[in-house]
């Protein structure tokens, strides 16, 4: 990464009431008060020590409380300098009138994972002060103020994704241990990047990237080992098995688990084989 940083500023000053898209990266970090922000179909929470950030392209639409007004610093940036000649703040648009071309993509060689998908950080106290001084930086508007302000968005940047608390590991940890604490009443992989406060598309990227299988499908394989033991051991029926497995219906249970056992449940349980 070589940051180019546009503008940061520190305001509460939200200029669109509709969805818009940004030409380069946006990061945003809440000071003070409440509200929410659209980011693409999802709708994230905001509130005082919470980072917002999403990338060239993203649809978003930020929206502040009206008792309790958001105050925050936003950054407009590159990852790599090669537009270094559009220096000035390139301006939001709406939907209808993006030019998807023109966007300024981050380059994804050598880009932490991090980066590649709109995220929302809360509890990131830690880096109060650090967004604080890189605004105040920037604001005094020369150009040894500006390598310093961007030197130090660099180093904020990487110290977010290296963060012990969003490294992949513990994120891969945070992904097993719901999916066991919740294995039967998982809809979606939403619903775990809800809770862990991550993209649903990077949860899935680092769980593919350790395991060799998606999270629905690992969802899936320990769901049907759990109702292979049920099958062996007791004699519930095969509608009943199928509902404390978690899946919505006997159709649904034995096309899946034909599919891993090449047999049908009846089958296994006259069988009393154990296959897991």
């Amino acid at each position: 990464m070589q940051i180019l940083l546009r503008c940061a500023k520190c305001t509460t000053y939200l200029p669109n009431n509709f969805t818009t898209r940004a030409y380069d990266c946006r990061l945003l970090f809440i000071l003070n008060g409440k509200g929410k922000i659209l980011l693409n179909d999802r709708e994230y929470s905001l509130k005082e020590n919470t980072i917002a950030y999403y990338p060239a392209g993203t649809r978003y639409f930020p929206q502040s409380s009206s008792d309790f007004p958001l105050e925050f610093i936003t950054l407009n940036f590159d990852f790599d300098r090669k537009n270094e000649n559009l220096s000035k703040i390139l301006p939001t648009v709406s939907e209808e009138k993006f030019i998807e071309a023109n966007a300024i993509l981050p380059t994804t060689e050598g880009l932490p994972e991090l980066y590649k998908q709109p995220f929302i950080l809360e509890n990131t106290i830690e880096y109060r002060d650090d967004f604080i001084k890189l605004s105040e930086e920037f604001t005094k508007g020369t150009p040894l103020e500006k390598q310093k302000a961007e030197a130090k968005l660099q180093y904020l940047l990487l110290c977010i994704a290296t963060h012990p608390l969003y490294n992949t590991k513990d994120i891969f940890s945070q992904t097993i241990n719901f999916i066991k604490n919740n294995l039967f009443t998982i809809q979606t992989n939403e619903d775990i990047a809800r809770v862990l406060n991550y993209h649903s598309y990077y949860l899935n990227k680092i769980f593919k990237d350790r395991t060799g299988t998606s999270i629905h499908q690992y969802i899936i394989n320990e769901r049907l080992k759990y109702a292979a033991n049920l099958l062996i051991t007791t004699t519930y029926s095969i509608n009943q098995i199928a509902s404390l497995s978690g899946f919505e219906n006997a159709r649904h249970f034995s096309t899946a688990f034909q599919k891993k056992y090449k047999c049908t449940p009846s089958s296994m349980r006259k069988k009393r084989n154990t296959f897991i």
